[in-house]
């Protein structure tokens, strides 16, 4: 959402200022290039570009495409060290660099990454991937959730433990 704003923003100032005479030749990404120079531009461009990153990001998870997740996790790395996230950008770099070296190191394991295997498809919808922990998060809510889990093991009368 923020990142649709942030374009609709740019492009509605760029086309007041495009509406003048003088500046008819000038194109959208000229005009950004040209105005990042000031800073509120170059705020609203750093974080669009973020943003524009992240969601590439999550796009790669939800459509288990291993290489859009390498790729992307690669362009994110950087910023993990600009916005001081410590162990994210010490451990990424590790996590990538296996990533990477998997086709030589496990070419077995590499391939089923490539065909989508790295995320749970719990039905077939198209951008229905999710993260290998999260289905076991959500056994572990429907069985709390229902009172399931509840008195499993406060029975000590039985011989267990």
């Amino acid at each position: 959402m923020t990142a649709a704003t942030l374009f609709t923003l740019q492009q509605n100032h760029c086309t007041d200022q495009l509406d003048d005479a003088r500046n008819e030749q000038l194109k959208f990404a000229d005009w950004c290039q040209q105005k990042a120079e000031t800073c509120r531009f170059l705020y609203w461009a750093t974080v669009l570009q973020l943003e524009l990153k992240v969601l590439v990001y999550v796009c790669s998870l939800h459509q288990a495409s291993f290489t859009t997740y390498v790729d992307a996790l690669r362009e994110l790395a950087v910023w993990f060290h600009a916005l001081d996230h410590t162990n994210y950008g010490r451990w990424i770099p590790v996590h990538l660099r296996a990533m990477v070296e998997l086709p030589t190191t496990r070419p077995e394991i590499a391939q089923e990454f490539r065909a989508g295997n790295f995320m749970v498809q719990e039905t077939n919808r198209p951008f229905s991937a999710i993260l290998v922990d999260q289905p076991q998060e959500q056994n572990n809510a429907t069985i709390k959730g229902h009172g399931g889990a509840v008195g499993l093991t406060d029975n000590f009368d039985d011989g267990g433990w």
